[in-house]
């Protein structure tokens, strides 16, 4: 059998559909080749399924448990047992209070009406965010006239690289008219999207402010 070939397409979809294409075997499949790098984990995944009931159950298993099942070794086994753990880190981190949650246009509509509020000028910000969506840094990235404002795109990326996140929103304001953007407004925003990709950072949205009025480029479908 060509295990390698069978890896390589089981990557592929999980790069293009994500985790929630995959069935659990699957999953679990992909989970074990970091740990057997060299033999087939078909055979070993459907093994633990079968012993442990499901995939929460396989990776919620102790450690001595899973070394019991046959063709689990030591690193498998750190591997496996580390899954839970880890989960419950990551949602302990995410539950702790930092900035703000920024999940939504509307959150971010708010926070960023409250944050350029009396600003006479157009101003370009970048809301660095983490992996649970709450804002980890802000940067304003360029300052222009109370009609416009410049941006370089060199700047947008500095930003980015600087907080090493792997998703941003993009924001400016309108400080004397509507909050609907220009023709400039969306090739900007198409462009940093493109620039940013390159580098694996997702644009989440560009969200537009004006007084009393605000513009999602996310909820009009335009990312």
């Amino acid at each position: 059998m060509d295990h390698g070939g069978r890896r390589a397409r089981l990557r592929r979809r999980f790069e293009r559909v994500g985790l929630a294409g995959l069935d659990d075997h699957e999953v679990l499949e992909m989970l074990l080749g970091f740990a057997i790098p060299r033999k087939d984990t078909h055979a070993l995944a459907r093994a633990l399924l079968r012993r442990f009931g499901s995939l929460a159950g396989v990776l919620g298993a102790e450690r001595l448990e899973l070394l019991a099942t046959d063709g689990v070794g030591p690193l498998t086994g750190t591997l496996l047992s580390l899954m839970a753990p880890l989960a419950r880190r990551y949602q302990q981190q995410c539950a702790q209070p930092r900035g703000p949650l920024l999940d939504g246009a509307e959150t971010a509509a708010r926070f960023l009406s409250g944050l350029l509020a009396g600003e006479s000028d157009e101003m370009f910000y970048v809301l660095c965010l983490d992996a649970c969506l709450r804002l980890r840094a802000l940067e304003c990235v360029a300052r222009g006239s109370p009609e416009q404002v410049r941006v370089e795109p060199r700047g947008v990326v500095a930003a980015v690289m600087r907080h090493r996140v792997s998703s941003v929103i993009l924001a400016h304001n309108h400080p004397g008219g509507r909050a609907r953007p220009s023709g400039a407004d969306r090739q900007l925003t198409g462009a940093l999207t493109t620039l940013l990709a390159a580098i694996r950072v997702q644009v989440r949205d560009h969200i537009v402010v004006a007084p009393g009025d605000w513009f999602s480029f996310a909820q009009a479908g335009w990312l």
